[in-house]
């Protein structure tokens, strides 16, 4: 009896989040693409100052929302591999604005919905790893910008692998994998030549 209304409860669950989900496709407010070159660094500091920037088109309160990077991509590698981008990609973007009714946790229907604008931003790379090639997409967030804009102009950059929290497993019960490109290292400090130094050069 209890497996039965446990059923009845998860059915009625799956059509809160059906809800959600098409409640949802309509807060689209921008959805498109800029088309850059690889290591074309006018072009590349240009785009991230047009989504970016002070007056960018993605609000400052936005949430970045995440999504699936790889179909087979191991995740949580600690070791460092490569991740290259080369010729023409597109930056795609989209800002939205979501409405949460589904309580995930408890099960249930929320009895406040939470309103909330998501941003997404992502760009396709390859990765290399155990010699095999995966197609990926790096998502952007304010976080990772300047590692996100080094990789576009360098075309290439390390990067190791963690997974997406609340997605579900693959059917073979492995995680999905999560891109994070190795941060960029500050530079050293300049030596400073002190006037005691250049008397005795």
């Amino acid at each position: 009896m209890e497996n039965i209304e446990k059923k009845e409860q998860n059915t009625q669950f799956d059509g809160v989040l059906a809800a959600q989900q098409a409640l949802n496709k309509s807060g689209v407010i921008i959805k498109d693409s800029i088309i850059l070159d690889a290591k074309d660094e006018n072009a590349i500091d240009n785009a991230f100052n047009e989504l970016f920037g002070e007056n960018g088109k993605l609000p400052t309160s936005a949430r970045f929302a995440g999504s699936t990077q790889s179909i087979s991509m191991p995740a949580d590698i600690t070791d460092e591999f490569d991740v290259t981008i080369e010729g023409t990609f597109a930056l795609d973007y989209k800002v939205s604005e979501n409405t949460t009714i589904a309580d995930r946790e408890n099960e249930t229907l929320r009895t406040q919905p939470i309103k909330s604008i998501n941003a997404s931003v992502k760009v396709p790379v390859k990765t290399h790893f155990n010699n095999k090639m995966y197609s990926m997409n790096l998502n952007v967030t304010r976080e990772n910008i300047e590692e996100v804009k080094a990789l576009l102009k360098n075309g290439t950059a390390k990067a190791t692998t963690t997974h997406w929290e609340g997605l579900p497993p693959r059917k073979d019960g492995s995680l999905v994998a999560k891109l994070v490109l190795t941060p960029i290292n500050a530079p050293a400090p300049k030596a400073v030549v002190t006037e005691e130094a250049s008397l005795t050069a």
